[in-house]
């Protein structure tokens, strides 16, 4: 115990990680008992006593088991995994939106060179479907892949792992995206439409309608209503940030 003792006051780097640690828990407990200043703490709380009593509270208890709290716990660091999650999300949203932004000037003023730079030309005009069209399914599919990020992050224990991980996340995006590699049918069809935020941007982006160049198309014959690839690519959002929440609440509970 005394060896202990003094290799923990003697060893700088590990007093610094100790103190560290120690500021973080004191901060979590103050912040603990700090109310949300939005929510009516009487209120609540009478609700979650009438919950209690009633078969509605076996379903707060799953929320709370995905959110890693209490209903009654609205303070400022009791909301738990859940809004965790979704404001990490919701960060992360902000940058993006301005990157797919920055993106699509870049595209556009390509597309603004003269004819000789373009990669030999082509009907631009006649398979893209407008700026606010593109921003939105780009967008969309950025969250979609960030989420999807979030939960390797989530699963790796250190930012090397993390960074060997990048290619097995870029790589698919790439080749099922449709940019690269047609995609009309069989089992390349199924991956891209269950793992690929970038096929489904890129069918929602372009029109292969009457008039496109055959070696212009990436697709099959496909239904190209708008509703189809937002549908995909907000499902892709919602089941990757529920496995976010999911992984997170596993860790937790093989920490405690």
């Amino acid at each position: 115990m005394e060896k202990l003792a003094t290799i923990l006051f003697r060893v700088p780097e590990l007093q610094r990680k100790i103190l560290i640690t120690l500021g973080f828990l004191a901060l979590f407990r103050i912040g603990s008992y700090i109310p949300l200043p939005i929510v009516n703490q009487e209120k609540l709380q009478q609700l979650s006593e009438q919950l209690s009593q009633t078969s509605a509270g076996r379903v707060m208890a799953t929320v709370a088991m995905f959110g890693g709290t209490q209903i009654g716990m609205s303070t400022i660091f009791g909301l738990g995994i859940m809004p965790y999650t979704l404001s990490k999300l919701a960060l992360v949203a902000i940058i993006l939106a301005v990157q797919v932004a920055i993106f699509l000037a870049v595209i556009d003023i390509a597309f603004e060179l003269p004819f000789d730079m373009k990669w030999g030309g082509g009907p631009v005009a006649m398979y893209r479907r407008g700026p606010l069209l593109e921003f939105g399914f780009n967008f969309l599919a950025a969250v979609a892949c960030a989420a999807i990020g979030m939960i390797v992050s989530a699963l790796v224990r250190s930012s090397e792992t993390a960074f060997l991980a990048v290619p097995l996340l870029v790589t698919p995006q790439l080749l099922l995206g449709a940019g690269i590699l047609p995609i009309r049918g069989g089992l390349l069809d199924l991956l891209a439409k269950v793992f690929a935020p970038a096929y489904w941007a890129y069918r929602g982006v372009r029109s292969e309608g009457a008039g496109v160049p055959i070696n212009w198309r990436s697709f099959g014959p496909y239904d190209d209503a708008l509703w189809i690839p937002l549908v995909g690519l907000l499902a892709q959002i919602a089941v990757a940030t529920i496995c976010v929440m999911l992984v997170l609440r596993w860790q937790d509970q093989k920490r405690s």
